[in-house]
């Protein structure tokens, strides 16, 4: 009898570039394979035939690590369901004994209320039918207690992952800030509150020369720069300062209940913080050199809506990064002038 051998493209694909046979490089290869993102296929195939793990795993989290976040919230919530489903079924289950219990007493209520002279053995009778349904109705309540007992434990659990998967949806894993879920979430409601009151900055930092921390040292090397970036930012938040890594080498912070004058020394202090960062690979004797930030600064006062908002900070940044990096920059209209007449010196994507 021959054995028949059914070749699966996933698979093979994985183990011709000696990929390690994990369920999630194969979830990984899987969209790639059936094409369902064109980007992450082009940067899978541009790591070669021999990628390295961490390689993949930044492929994962930038692909699919939301995807997967959102699957474990939405069977966390469904898990919940089916629990407080089973509780008041539970509840009902004890409702009915008690109801049970209450036309057995109205029984005896009865044969003793009665007018006709009711005989010992008929009082009897209903004496021990109450008896009887009285023991299984506390029999049942303890039951029921105990059952209710352990359903609001895990009904608690439940409750407990079900806002941890919640909250790790809106965290960058590698930094641990906030992000661009909750950016996006944090600068609509922002700019709704403060579009007419105005007080509210929007302060973007952008790591100077970031290609070259990668193509020089490598990737893990440029996430430990992110890491340290982001540790040093996060001095920083507290009630009115929203801190967040919305992607990539950019980094955010919403600042409510400012001034224009306030925010930029916000941002300046931000920068200057990042510029005395002692950076270094433990051990490794190579220099690193120094880590930069370059930065742009807006107001709620100076936009129509949440996307210019966002725009202004962006062309105050990229003059930053014109001007000679490692710098504050806040905007003005004269500043959107001056870039809309030369369109081509700004090449950043907005």
């Amino acid at each position: 009898m021959c054995a028949v051998v059914v070749s699966n493209p996933v698979t093979e694909l994985m183990r011709r570039r000696n990929v390690p046979p994990l369920p999630r490089n194969y979830e990984l290869f899987y969209e790639a394979v059936i094409g369902s993102n064109a980007r992450l296929s082009a940067e899978l195939a541009a790591l070669g035939m021999q990628p390295m793990q961490w390689q993949l795993d930044g492929l994962f989290e930038k692909y699919l690590g939301e995807l997967r976040r959102n699957r474990q919230i939405d069977r966390a919530h469904s898990n919940l369901t089916v629990e407080l489903a089973a509780l008041l079924s539970l509840l009902g289950r004890e409702k009915d004994e008690l109801e049970n219990h209450g036309v057995s007493l109205g029984d005896l209520r009865q044969v003793l209320a009665s007018n006709e002279d009711p005989s010992m053995m008929k009082i009897a009778r209903a004496i021990a039918d109450t008896k009887t349904v009285t023991e299984k109705t506390l029999a049942a309540n303890g039951n029921v207690m105990v059952e209710a007992e352990n359903k609001s434990a895990s009904l608690q659990e439940m409750r407990r992952k079900l806002n941890e998967y919640k909250r790790l949806a809106y965290i960058d894993s590698l930094t641990g800030l906030f992000n661009r879920r909750a950016f996006d979430d944090r600068m609509a409601s922002a700019f709704a509150k403060y579009r007419k009151l105005g007080g509210c900055a929007l302060i973007l930092a952008d790591i100077d020369h970031f290609k070259r921390f990668n193509d020089t040292y490598g990737h893990p090397v440029g996430d430990k720069v992110l890491t340290a970036v982001g540790q040093s930012l996060a001095k920083f938040a507290g009630r009115n300062i929203f801190v967040a890594r919305p992607g990539g080498e950019e980094f955010a912070l919403i600042a409510e209940n400012m001034s224009s004058e306030e925010a930029v020394r916000l941002a300046e202090l931000v920068r200057q913080e990042v510029a005395a960062m002692n950076f270094e690979i433990k051990g490794s004797s190579t220099a690193i050199g120094p880590v930069t930030i370059s930065i742009g600064v807006s107001m709620t006062d100076d936009a129509l809506d949440g996307v210019e908002f966002y725009q202004n900070s962006d062309l105050a940044l990229y003059a930053s990064k014109n001007d000679g990096r490692n710098r504050t920059t806040a905007f003005s209209m004269q500043l959107r002038g001056e870039l809309s007449n030369n369109r081509k010196m700004y090449t950043k994507a907005i």
